[in-house]
């Protein structure tokens, strides 16, 4: 069974075996007509619901214009369960059931608790040499903190202090990162794919890819897979050995 989302707001469920569709919800509201993936370049363009937990931001329309209010649906609960107005936002990078991630048009990271409407941290972008502002590509919700990755750092929030500190990446990013058992792998402008350990703050290896790696590893069985610009498929165990 396939669920999809349309612009109207009307959540439907697709059964290919029997070809009928079934209306499961119907939002009270238009929303941006990207479905739960949003392409628009001005808006969302890395928004990862691997690590969700089931809560889903969509962006709401006023008689078929575009505005500044958010939706947080609940796909268990299958309902509308928080608005939220006027937050600047200029890309979303993750949500779960308590923190909404995003960037504002100043450029600045939000750690947001969408239930409270107040931010926990607010952290300004860093620049590349030639004075261009990092991307955000995407988040890890883990035990005791929050792991951001941006083309030149990684931040971490700890909710527990509502501290947050980085590090400098020495292989600035050019993909999403992976994180697997303390791991985290990620593509870098250099070609090489990095292991990195989270806890340590530490390079623990590195290997050089015949071409940019611009998507984000996946694991498979126990390995980390890539697939680079050269289309082919690369599998390597945790301590980077190419295994095929």
């Amino acid at each position: 069974q396939v669920v999809m989302m349309t612009s109207e707001g009307q959540v439907k469920r697709w059964s290919p075996k029997e070809n009928m569709v079934n209306l499961l919800y119907r939002l009270p509201m238009e929303i941006q007509p990207f479905g739960l993936r949003f392409k628009k370049p001005d808006y969302v363009d890395s928004l990862d619901y691997s690590n969700s937990r089931d809560f889903i931001i969509l962006k709401q329309k006023n008689d078929g214009k575009d505005s500044k209010t958010f939706v947080v649906f609940d796909l268990k609960a299958m309902k509308e369960i928080a608005i939220l107005r006027n937050l600047g936002i200029k890309q979303v990078v993750a949500i779960n059931d308590t923190y909404l991630i995003y960037v504002n048009t100043s450029n600045q990271i939000h750690v947001r608790d969408w239930r409270k409407a107040n931010s926990m941290a607010v952290v300004p972008l860093g620049t590349d040499e030639k004075g261009n502002v990092d991307r955000v590509f995407n988040c890890h919700f883990d035990i005791d903190k929050i792991i951001i990755l941006t083309s030149g750092k990684v931040y971490y929030y700890h909710p527990g202090t509502r501290s947050t500190d980085h590090f400098e990446l020495k292989h600035r990013a050019n993909s999403p990162f992976l994180i697997d058992r303390g791991r985290m792998f990620y593509g870098s402008t250099d070609r090489y794919l990095i292991g990195f350990s989270v806890r340590k703050k530490k390079l623990r290896w590195k290997y050089q890819l015949p071409d940019n790696l611009s998507s984000r590893p996946r694991k498979i069985g126990s390995y980390v897979t890539v697939i680079p610009e050269d289309n082919n498929i690369y599998f390597f165990n945790r301590r980077g050995s190419l295994y095929w």
